[in-house]
């Protein structure tokens, strides 16, 4: 494998996800509330074309491209049975061993992560065992349509309780709404920029542990209040 160098840096590219990542991160500033990744992704799309228009950057690359509606199919059951009678299986999960056992383990603190975040809002148990084995059912079960390994998030969790939910058929409800948004939005979500896309999983996750940490700090009159404060 070749070593990336600073030649191979886009730096148009760069520049254009750091200047949405700047705009989601310094939104609250707007003087209309507006929300954070949709004001991100407008400027970040326009300084992307405006780029390709003066030739900076070729315009039809680096977008998410059509998007197909289609319902897939399991094409994939077929290579999982000839994996359960081939001889060179064993080698092959030894080798993906590394690869597949970090991001199994990843999915699975997001997904406790989620869980324990949700318990204190629900007031309810968790099981961790059961969200261990919901998870790798239905990641395996999405692997053979062609899916990729998914968790549940805590930021999603808290979102939903915050408006209203208080039933587990709010993932069946969540899950319908991106999907009718998909199935409507499908031609515009063709024309977004990756690079736009990319930043805003880190943004949105930095929003919410300044949130946290900020409701976390004591007050400022608690602290002075405290028999160890200093003036």
């Amino acid at each position: 494998m070749q070593a990336l160098t600073w030649a191979d840096v886009r730096w148009p590219l760069l520049c254009t996800g750091v200047v949405r990542l700047l705009v989601m991160t310094q939104s609250k500033r707007l003087p209309v509330r507006l929300p954070a990744g949709a004001v991100a992704i407008a400027v970040g799309s326009a300084l992307y074309f405006a780029l390709a228009a003066v030739g900076i950057l070729d315009g039809g690359k680096g977008l998410v491209g059509s998007v197909p509606l289609s319902m897939p199919a399991p094409m994939y059951v077929p290579d999982f049975l000839r994996l359960l009678t081939d001889s060179n299986t064993l080698d092959l999960l030894w080798t993906l061993l590394p690869a597949v056992g970090s991001l199994a383990l990843l999915n699975t603190m997001q997904t406790l992560i989620g869980a324990v975040t949700a318990d204190p809002l629900a007031q309810t148990r968790s099981s961790a065992d059961r969200e261990r084995v919901g998870q790798g059912v239905a990641n395996f079960a999405s692997s053979l349509f062609g899916g990729v390994p998914l968790s549940g998030l805590g930021g999603i969790t808290v979102a939903n309780h915050r408006s209203g939910v208080r039933t587990h058929w709010s993932r069946v409800t969540s899950g319908l709404f991106a999907l009718a948004v998909l199935l409507v939005l499908g031609p515009l979500i063709a024309w977004l920029s990756t690079i736009v896309l990319v930043g805003i999983p880190p943004a949105a996750f930095s929003a919410r542990w300044r949130s946290s940490t900020t409701r976390r700090a004591p007050h400022r009159s608690s602290l002075s209040s405290h028999p160890l404060a200093t003036p």
